[in-house]
């Protein structure tokens, strides 16, 4: 399978309700309830693979986020950069700033049964991530394959 970069779509008001649906009492890290709710996205979405397979602890995460999600050369692969990333999009220049993002992540559970420590916090950050584009009226949807 060859790699997939990051790929702006039109407008999906359709997948943000199979999304939101998804996301509804769907319990996070430590066990409290999203809210599951967004605002619409109305013009071009980011959509981000994230592909785990053989990922087994902190060091290997970032280094895939860094490869998959293609950050930017100031990355430092520590939890502080990850979360930086993902909360400033102005390092993605293509397109313009998208009106939200889509992040598929597969391959969790095999790493979050490696490395359950590892996985707590990196679920934490882009949960809070989620939060902070949510409050911008710009959603961050985070897909896992199999739950946080």
């Amino acid at each position: 399978m060859g790699e997939r970069g990051p790929v702006l779509l039109g407008h999906v008001e359709n997948l943000l309700v199979v999304a939101v649906d998804h996301l509804r009492g769907q319990p996070n890290e430590t066990g409290a309830r999203r809210a599951g709710t967004m605002a619409p996205m109305t013009g071009p979405t980011l959509a981000l693979h994230l592909r785990l397979d053989g990922v087994t602890d902190k060091d290997g995460f970032l280094a895939r986020c860094a490869r998959d999600l293609r950050f930017p050369d100031w990355y430092g692969r520590n939890w502080d950069a990850l979360a930086d990333c993902v909360t400033d999009l102005s390092w993605w220049a293509e397109g313009g700033e998208p009106s939200g993002c889509l992040l598929d992540i597969q391959g969790w559970p095999a790493f979050r049964d490696a490395d359950p420590d590892a996985a707590a916090i990196a679920a934490d950050i882009l949960a809070d991530a989620e939060v902070y584009w949510a409050a911008r009226g710009r959603p961050l949807v985070v897909r896992y394959d199999d739950g946080p």
